[in-house]
């Protein structure tokens, strides 16, 4: 093997590399898969284990002892970039302000659980629009802000799981590897502000949202509630409270199983349950 090739192959395990520094910086945390498809699409399986395998072995990155059943039903270990690789990560980009804290202990109740689930599926959300985005003309660019600890919502049951702000002015098929954060994070002056509320396993359908003023965004940024639920017979409580209420606001709801074909147009439902696309 000459050394172009060698130089090319150094390269390209650098890149997956810092994909996979940089979008544990963003994120927080994620599984296998998600990391699988946002940071090794050209790659199979088992180049990716040996990846994670290598960064853990580092000190890079550290993974939970317990597992998480995931909305596949598969079950699944939970990935986070350590001190150390934060601190090597420094080297090559720019981190965000606030690093997310996330604690790998075992969760010990049922309620810690479900806490653990609803954060992991907002990470499915993200990478389901990030596919999108790869394979058609979907967005312009995505901005995530991780909403835990946020004190923009004074109370508890306002604040959403995510925050997501979508250009989609002139929208572009992504390339393969395209990751909204790298190399270098999106400037989002103007897009859509998305607070993103998830249904949780027992319990009322969420409706946090309905009481919850925007924490002052900017008049060129409308705000879009967007509810992710389990199944569609959840929303008919939802509607139950908008039709008494008047709502007149601008919704987008969908459920984990339409989901799975994909995040464009289609997939999505209005306030009146009718078909329509993220976007306004």
């Amino acid at each position: 093997m000459d050394s172009c090739s060698r130089d090319a192959a150094f390269e390209a395990r650098l890149k997956r590399d810092l994909a996979v520094l940089t979008t544990l910086a963003q994120l927080g945390c994620a599984t296998f898969p998600q990391l699988y498809a946002l940071c090794f699409p050209h790659c199979v399986v088992a180049t990716a284990r040996v990846a994670l395998a290598n960064l853990t072995a580092a000190g890079y990155l550290a993974n939970s002892r317990w597992y998480l059943k995931q909305a596949t039903r598969e079950r699944g270990q939970v990935w986070t970039m350590t001190p150390r690789g934060s601190a090597i990560l420094q080297r090559y980009v720019t981190l965000p302000d606030t690093l997310p804290e996330i604690d790998l202990g075992c969760p010990s109740t049922s309620v810690e659980y479900d806490v653990w689930r609803a954060r992991i599926q907002a990470r499915t959300l993200i990478v389901a629009l990030i596919l999108e985005a790869r394979r058609s003309s979907f967005l312009t660019g995505l901005q995530v802000t991780l909403t835990h600890g946020w004190s923009a919502f004074q109370r508890e049951a306002c604040r959403p799981d995510t925050l997501l702000t979508i250009g989609w002015r002139t929208p572009t098929t992504q390339t393969s590897d395209w990751l909204p954060w790298w190399p270098t994070p999106p400037r989002m002056e103007q897009g859509v502000q998305y607070p993103v509320y998830l249904d949780r396993a027992t319990g009322t359908p969420p409706l946090g949202w309905l009481h919850a003023a925007p924490p002052g965004p900017a008049p060129e940024q409308p705000w879009v509630p967007l509810l992710i639920l389990d199944a569609e017979d959840r929303y008919a409580p939802i509607q139950d409270v908008l039709v008494p209420a008047d709502y007149r606001g601008p919704l987008r709801w969908s459920t984990w199983e339409t989901l799975r074909a994909g995040a464009g147009a289609g997939r999505w439902r209005d306030a009146q349950g009718r078909a329509c696309a993220l976007t306004l």
